[in-house]
């Protein structure tokens, strides 16, 4: 009879700690595994070069592939998917003068996908044509006075070596 008290008592007590303990190792592991919104950055509020780096984090979050989404408005009426996959940046370009707007969300197997990202707006603003052509005027003048250059050096050294 005493062995059986003794059991009833340990199985009393197991239960109590389960009881009390099992809500808290619960909260804390949804905590753990709740989806984390990543945090979406880019380089350049205004791209002038013709093209610029989007990155994101996630604060703690290992997500086995990203959804990035591109928009020409705030509200994503028909957005486009610009990247899917697992890195964290990606580089745009080839993109016309204008705003656009992205957003990321973190796509996990077998977990819940993630909130979507705070979007952010990058402005698109190309150099003028005539700021190209001076650039490439600039340019073409000194690859022509580097060519005299070399060239009446050439002459002027094999002068010397001809006395």
């Amino acid at each position: 009879m005493r062995i059986r008290a003794s059991i009833t008592e340990k199985l009393r007590l197991i239960i109590s700690v389960i009881v009390v303990f099992l809500p808290i190792a619960s909260s804390a592991w949804a905590t753990e595994t709740a989806a984390v919104v990543p945090e979406l950055v880019s380089d350049s509020r205004t791209a002038t070069a013709g093209f610029y780096h989007l990155k994101w984090q996630g604060n703690g979050l290992l997500a086995s592939s990203y959804e990035l989404q591109e928009a020409h408005d705030t509200e994503f009426t028909h957005p486009t998917i610009v990247y899917q996959g697992p890195d964290q940046a990606t580089l745009i370009s080839g993109r016309d003068n204008g705003q656009y707007f992205y957003r990321v969300r973190a796509l996990n197997q077998g977990q819940p996908t993630s909130p979507w990202s705070s979007p952010i707006a990058v402005t698109v603003r190309h150099h003028p044509p005539e700021r190209a052509f001076a650039f490439f005027t600039a340019g073409a003048i000194v690859f022509l006075a580097t060519l005299v250059l070399i060239i009446s050096g050439a002459r002027s050294s094999k002068k010397e070596r001809s006395k």
